[in-house]
């Protein structure tokens, strides 16, 4: 059977009211939930929150303040190179402000002593009393000045080339120092005997008369007209007292125990005819060219 229609709508109106009431029961404690302020949260969920938050801005005042440190130093590092190069420019102009005074103060000196010079010279030649052409000084170091012409026409007509107002004579050119002519000198053997040396341009330079030398050596250059002459002349006869004087410094003991040593070997060789030939041939090519 059935029900009526009023228990129908009856449970429908409970229903109704029991799910209104249940929803009205849990939404405002959703809402309450949701919207419960800071203040309500637990303690290390809000000491994290505040941590991360300082530290954050602690990072971010860092940040900021190493640009702001590095700025700075662009800045100082910009205005002192400025400053370094204005310092430098204004001692390279001082520099150069100097160096223009010293240069126009030495050009200024060197045109006074120019002018004074100039101021103490002769206005006329001593020689054609005349203003002087070409002034040039007497080449005798005397300090007096002529005209270039005078002084050429005086040379030409007197070669000893005196002054014409002090007779000064110039100084004569040095000499050449003449060489000492080879000379020839008896030297011990090791055998007991002597030998004949050439000695050559002075002492403690002798050379053998059979020794070649070698030319740009350290020794005494040695001439070929006195090398053949002297051979043409031959070597002098060494005297019974300088043998005996020779043996006497030579030794006993030394003098024993050296071996026996040719004297050919030290003796000056005498040339043949063809030799004497060309020695007279080499002293004439010689001669021929110093009389050039």
């Amino acid at each position: 059977m059935p029900p009526p229609v009023g228990a129908h709508s009856a449970a429908a109106a409970r229903r109704a009211s029991v799910g209104e009431h249940s929803v009205s029961s849990r939404v405002p404690h959703l809402i309450r939930r949701r919207s419960a302020p800071a203040a309500l949260l637990p303690d290390d969920e809000r000491s994290s929150k505040h941590g991360g938050l300082l530290l954050a801005s602690q990072r971010q005042l860092r940040q900021e303040e190493e640009h702001l440190a590095e700025l700075f130093a662009q800045e100082e590092a910009t205005l002192l190179q400025a400053a370094l190069a204005r310092r430098q420019d204004a001692a390279t102009e001082v520099e150069e402000k100097r160096e223009t005074e010293e240069e126009e103060e030495e050009e200024e000196q060197e045109e006074q002593e120019e002018q004074a010079h100039e101021d103490a010279l002769p206005q006329e030649c001593a020689i054609c009393l005349e203003p002087l052409e070409r002034p040039t000084y007497w080449p005798a170091d005397c300090g007096h000045i002529f005209c270039y012409s005078c002084v050429e026409k005086c040379a030409r007509a007197d070669h000893t080339l005196r002054c014409p107002l002090c007779r000064k004579a110039p100084p004569r050119p040095p000499r050449p120092k003449r060489r000492p002519p080879p000379t020839w000198t008896l030297v011990p053997t090791p055998s007991g005997g002597l030998a004949v040396n050439l000695n050559q341009r002075g002492e403690g330079s002798e050379i053998s008369a059979g020794q070649p030398v070698m030319r740009g050596s350290n020794e005494v250059e040695l001439e070929m007209r006195d090398y053949f002459r002297l051979l043409e002349r031959g070597p002098p006869r060494p005297r019974l007292r300088d043998r005996a004087a020779a043996r006497l410094r030579l030794g006993g003991a030394r003098r024993a125990a050296a071996l026996p040593v040719p004297a050919s070997r030290y003796r000056a060789p005498r040339p043949g005819f063809f030799e004497r030939l060309a020695i007279e041939f080499t002293e004439g090519v010689i001669e021929l060219i110093d009389m050039l």
